[in-house]
């Protein structure tokens, strides 16, 4: 059996031609659009052990099931090529970014035995944010031009948490990790930078308790998927899950992303590789920045759609 998984492509690398080539065990393929720019990276493996790849499709009343089983080693010796040419590729070209977390995926029979353990042939795994349309009334628009004298003070804390939304609808959770802490730092930091004294100065902060427990209350405690690695994280930490806890988790994240070595042997650490380790502490930190910055706004301006 072959395993195929292939990436689509960001780039402006110009190609005379498609170009492929074999190495060991696996086969390379460079695909491009009708300007000869590379749009498209394969890369096939013979696999081993066949057997670990199978796939079913089962129906249960009105419901259907489908079950995908491959080796996970095979699949991660291949995304590391995926990372390691979108690395070089990026340093020596013009490539901006390799999909390699949104994987078209092929499994490829090549005897009746596997043809029949395989239900399902290929998939591909891709995360579509979409938003509908703000309605936006005219009156509003027109408030918000009339309140800049109010509003002004904020316009860097409303930029920071813009930016922020942009990296995170991009999935560049750290990226958009900095944003909203500078947020929480400059709203209840009270201009200290060491850790120590940051914990301190956000507990005294009823403001941003107020914030933190509404956060908790309202949106992790009703997602499994944010909870459970919001609590991860304490745990690796020591750290209950409390406001308490919660505030040490942000100040001490801060400190680890922000800070890199690739001999460091802390769990957490930033890296462009790493972004999706930190979807659910990055939801936890823009929901309290969101809470907090709806507070501040709300009591300077008469915008009461802001609350």
């Amino acid at each position: 059996m072959k395993y195929s998984i292939e990436c689509k492509v960001t780039s402006n690398i110009y190609l005379e031609h498609e170009a492929s080539f074999q190495l060991g065990n696996k086969y390379f393929a460079f695909s491009t659009n009708a300007n000869r720019i590379i749009d498209r990276i394969k890369i096939i493996e013979e696999v081993k052990n066949p057997e670990q790849f199978y796939s079913k499709i089962s129906s249960q009343t009105s419901s259907i099931k489908v079950q995908i089983n491959d080796d996970p080693t095979v699949r991660e010796d291949i995304i590391t090529y995926f990372q390691y040419l979108e690395g070089q590729l990026g340093f020596s070209s013009q490539l901006t970014k390799i999909f390699w977390n949104e994987p078209f995926i092929e499994w490829i029979p090549e005897t009746e035995e596997e043809k029949n353990n395989l239900h399902v042939f290929s998939s591909h795994f891709e995360r579509v944010t979409t938003f509908p349309p703000t309605h936006f009334p005219v009156n509003i628009l027109k408030s918000i031009v009339e309140e800049k004298t109010n509003l002004d003070s904020y316009t860097l804390l409303t930029s920071f948490y813009r930016e922020g939304k942009v990296f995170f609808d991009r999935l560049e959770f750290i990226n958009a990790f900095y944003d909203f802490y500078f947020i929480l730092e400059d709203l209840f930091g009270n201009n200290n930078w060491r850790n120590q004294l940051v914990k301190k100065s956000f507990m005294s902060s009823r403001e941003l308790q107020e914030s933190i427990n509404w956060v908790i209350a309202n949106l992790i405690d009703s997602s499994k998927k944010h909870k459970d690695e919001i609590i991860r994280l304490l745990s690796q930490k020591g750290l209950e899950y409390s406001i308490n806890g919660i505030v040490e988790l942000l100040v001490e994240m801060r400190g680890n992303l922000h800070h890199f070595s690739s001999k460091s042997v802390r769990k957490q650490k930033p890296s462009p590789l790493a972004h999706q380790d930190y979807e659910s502490l990055v939801y936890l930190a823009m929901s309290i920045a969101n809470q907090s910055l709806i507070k501040k706004l709300g009591k300077v301006s008469k915008l009461y759609f802001l609350k």
